[in-house]
C-alpha cells in the first residue's frame, strides 16, 4: 500500500510541480501610482505574481486588490480579461508569453476611462525568473478637434516571479474621441529574445 501511494505522489509531482510552488510560495502584489494629465485623472497599476519583487519605484504605493476596487479601479488582470482589443503572442520553444490591450469603459460621471495595459508572463512549468515588461501609450484627439499624435506614458520595468502586468487607466471628457496606441516590449532575461505587441483603438 506503501508503494502504492508513493507512487501516486511520485506521478502527482511529475505532472505539476510548477503549479505547487505557485501556490505555495508566491503571491500577487499591487502597486499604485495616480496623477493627473490635461484631460483628466489617470493612474499606473503594476500587478506582479512573485515571492520576491521589484517595486516599480519609489512614487508608487503597495496596495491591496480591495483598495484598488475602493478607488475605482480593477487590477491589470482584471481590466486584461474585459479588454475590447488585445494582440498577443506564445513563444514556440518556451512557451512564455505577452501582450497589450485596451479597455474602455463609460463611467457612471458620463466620461470615459481607456485602460492600456501590457504584460509579460513565463511559463509555469519554468518556476519563476527574470520578467522585463515595458510600454508606450500614445493618444490622438480627433474629435471635436484634431489634435497631434504624442506619448502620454511610457515605462519599463524588470523584475523576478511568473508575471507582471501593466494598465494605465485615462480619464476624460465624454466630448472627446480619442485615437489611442499601446506597444508593448517583453522578454524573461534575455534582451535578443524581444518580442513586440501592439494594440490601438479609437473611443
Amino acid at each position: 500500500m506503501k508503494k502504492i501511494a508513493y507512487s501516486l505522489l511520485s506521478i502527482a509531482l511529475l505532472l505539476c510541480p510548477p503549479l505547487l510552488v505557485a501556490q505555495g510560495t508566491s503571491t500577487t502584489h499591487y502597486y499604485l501610482y495616480e496623477f493627473t494629465t490635461e484631460y483628466g485623472n489617470a493612474a499606473v497599476i503594476f500587478e506582479i505574481n512573485s515571492d520576491n519583487p521589484t517595486s516599480p519605484g519609489s512614487e508608487f504605493s503597495e496596495v491591496t486588490i480591495d483598495q484598488l476596487h475602493n478607488k475605482g479601479y480593477q487590477s491589470p488582470g482584471e481590466y486584461e480579461t474585459n479588454a475590447c482589443v488585445y494582440d498577443g503572442f506564445t513563444d514556440p520553444q518556451t512557451f512564455w508569453s505577452g501582450g497589450s490591450w485596451i479597455d474602455t469603459i463609460h463611467l457612471p460621471s458620463g466620461g470615459k476611462r481607456v485602460v492600456c495595459g501590457s504584460k509579460t508572463a513565463r511559463n509555469l512549468w519554468e518556476g519563476p525568473g527574470p520578467l522585463y515588461v515595458a510600454c508606450s501609450t500614445y493618444s490622438m484627439v480627433v474629435l471635436p478637434f484634431r489634435g497631434p499624435r504624442s506619448c502620454v506614458f511610457a515605462r519599463e520595468h524588470s523584475t523576478w516571479g511568473y508575471y507582471t502586468k501593466i494598465a494605465v487607466p485615462f480619464d476624460y471628457s465624454q466630448l472627446y474621441t480619442i485615437v489611442w496606441e499601446q506597444k508593448g516590449r517583453h522578454h524573461t532575461g534575455n534582451p535578443n529574445n524581444m518580442r513586440y505587441s501592439r494594440a490601438t483603438v479609437r473611443f
